[in-house]
């Protein structure tokens, strides 16, 4: 994010524009492709279980505002909905690392500064 800020405040574009950086490609990365990397990171196997969407809003209903169970749902049970084609276009920007090894760079920073309980 810190790269694309750099670049958005260099351009001289006029007026203000906001743009998502948080796609997941080019190369696209499935769901699947995300959690294996994170799984991968963590130096586990993936191992995923199919859950029908339907009882998979149910229980995320449980937790949270119907809504946002759709919302939930909808997003981990399809491809990333955001793309950062405007800024690709505009600024000529590309993410400087790639999606699984960002992936693993944060679990690794994770594990490394997680403080349990805080």
């Amino acid at each position: 994010m810190a790269a694309a800020a750099v670049v958005a405040l260099d351009a001289p574009l006029g007026g203000l524009r906001a743009y998502n950086v948080t796609s997941d490609g080019p190369p696209v990365l499935s769901q699947r492709e995300f959690f294996g990397a994170f799984a991968a990171a963590l130096g586990r196997r993936y191992r995923p279980i199919p859950i029908p969407t339907m009882f998979a809003g149910l229980v995320i209903g449980l937790f949270t505002a119907r809504r946002l169970a759709r919302a939930a749902v909808s997003f981990v049970s399809g491809e990333n909905p955001y793309a950062d084609d405007r800024i690709r276009a505009e600024l000529r920007w590309r993410p400087p690392t790639q999606a699984p090894e960002a992936i693993g760079r944060t679990v690794r920073w994770y594990l490394e500064n997680e403080k349990p309980g805080h």
